[in-house]
């Protein structure tokens, strides 16, 4: 009876050995190019692996039967049932459609002025921003990025004339539409590109002359930038540089020239 008793033990404890492996293996994309940073996941479980620089995983308490998920952004993912493997090898091949993403972020403007009448105008504006990212994969892992992004911008002006400095509040909207070429190189992220902007609601900074009346204008200028993508999630630094066609809504003031630059960093997640 003893003897049967520790059979059975020993056969439980060998199918606890047997459900209970650890995976290992590579995930790779179409042209057998390592990929950075995709999810593997033990389906139904908080248990996941994220591949290395080399594109390796390594997952642990895989049990027999067990579905395994495999997920990149900008990849369509594999489901593939777990039957003892020690080794899964997966290829993930390119969406061919737009991917939908939220981005939030902040940073700082400078805005510098030369007037008609020779005076200069500085303004320094820290932002808030929010948008709406799509990135429309091309070949070898570049993407077109057409983006909506609305900013709420707060700042204080100086306009300097003859050495006297008068300092105002300023405060306004800015809604951009930047179209940017990407490059993903495993998970890290360079762009560049361009984008056109609308200012409206300026306040206070030409309180003086203007009665409080509102003003807008329109920017374009140029984005450089560079970031890195995991699974869902990313993180952007950018700087742009613009050149600003102001209509103020009084006679006899405008601008010989207007140019803004701007540092920020955002974040977002990939639908």
């Amino acid at each position: 009876m003893m003897k049967i008793n520790c059979i059975c033990l020993l056969l439980l404890l060998c199918s606890t050995v047997y459900a209970q492996k650890t995976l290992t293996g590579q995930v790779v994309d179409v042209n057998g190019e390592p990929i950075v940073g995709a999810s593997v996941r033990i389906k139904g479980t908080d248990i996941f692996s994220i591949t290395d620089l080399d594109g390796h995983y390594f997952l642990r308490n895989v049990g027999s039967d067990n579905d395994i998920l495999f997920a990149y952004i900008g990849h369509i993912g594999k489901k593939i049932k777990y039957q003892g493997q020690d080794t899964i090898n997966v290829v993930l091949k390119d969406k061919d459609y737009s991917i939908v993403g939220l981005t939030v972020g902040g940073g700082f403007s400078e805005v510098n002025a030369k007037l008609e009448n020779d005076e200069v105008s500085q303004t320094l504006m820290p932002f808030l921003k929010a948008g709406l990212t799509f990135e429309i994969p091309l070949k070898n892992h570049f993407f077109i990025v057409p983006e909506l992004v609305w900013k709420k911008l707060w700042g204080r002006n100086e306009l300097i004339n003859g050495g006297v400095i008068n300092s105002r509040n300023y405060d306004e909207y800015h809604i951009e539409v930047p179209v940017n070429l990407m490059k993903k190189i495993h998970s890290f992220i360079v762009f560049a590109g361009v984008y056109a902007g609308y200012v409206w609601q300026g306040k206070s900074v030409w309180q003086d002359f203007l009665e409080n009346k509102e003003f807008s204008y329109w920017d374009a200028g140029v984005n450089l930038g560079v970031g890195f993508e995991i699974t869902h999630f990313f993180v952007k630094m950018q700087g742009q540089y613009a050149l600003i066609k102001q209509k103020l809504p009084i006679e006899g003031i405008s601008t010989k020239s207007l140019v803004q630059t701007t540092l920020g960093i955002s974040v977002g997640y990939l639908f």
